[in-house]
């Protein structure tokens, strides 16, 4: 309830997306308002019974993100480890490759054996 109550109150003061400084300009505070919103349907009584929304349950494991906003040099830190993921993926590639290489290579040393 608190979450919902926050998400509300900067919902109000911040405006909702038509601004430029509003709510949902910001990815952190579009995370903190999937939350909520999957908290809210966690809430509401379905006819489809609760196994519709146990996929959505586990988006309720990204709320300790939340907090990423009230410590700066954490959320600097999220930042970088994100940009550096199409870089990693590059080496993840890169290393598979070489894998190949030496499977093949296996393979084909160890034909007869």
């Amino acid at each position: 309830m608190i979450f919902i109550f926050e998400c509300v109150v900067k919902v109000i003061s911040m405006g909702f997306c038509v601004h430029k400084l509003s709510y949902l300009r910001e990815p952190f505070n579009c995370l903190d308002f999937f939350i909520v919103i999957v908290s809210v349907i966690g809430f509401l009584p379905l006819k489809g019974g609760s196994d519709s929304l146990k996929s959505l349950r586990t988006f309720r494991i990204l709320r300790p993100l939340r907090s990423i906003n009230r410590m700066p040099t954490m959320r600097q830190q999220i930042q970088s480890l994100l940009g550096s993921i199409p870089g990693l993926m590059r080496v993840f590639f890169f290393i598979i490759f070489i894998f190949t290489i030496f499977a093949i290579f296996g393979t084909n040393q160890f034909v007869g054996q």
